[in-house]
């Protein structure tokens, strides 16, 4: 006799569904990311997790790891140069114009 499936089944099914991603993603997008990554990889940056870009129906566009993610996994590590902050703003040539605006 087949079993039913419960209620924690059901719930468990939706929120994976809902977890899902859309079809594969267009060319352009997978050539802007790895066009991206090899800037990055110029700059210093190192991928820890195979990473590829997705698109997911409740959260839009981010990064999906091919690999399993375990406890204490280091996943990205963007090198500080390669950070913007609001430091690295003001001390850029930008700076001035946020600086007359905002009045810092």
């Amino acid at each position: 006799m087949k079993k039913l499936l419960g209620r924690t089944f059901r719930t468990r099914r939706k929120k994976k569904s809902d977890l899902a991603t859309t079809s594969e993603n267009d060319y352009s997008s997978t050539e802007k990311f790895n066009s991206l990554c090899k800037w990055m990889a110029e700059k210093g940056y190192k991928s820890k997790k195979k990473l590829k870009p997705k698109n997911f129906l409740n959260t839009g566009r981010g990064l999906m790891a091919g690999e399993k993610i375990l406890s204490g996994d280091v996943i990205i590590s963007i090198p500080q140069n390669m950070l913007i902050t609001s430091e690295s703003v003001l001390n850029s040539e930008l700076g001035v114009i946020f600086k007359n605006c905002v009045g810092y």
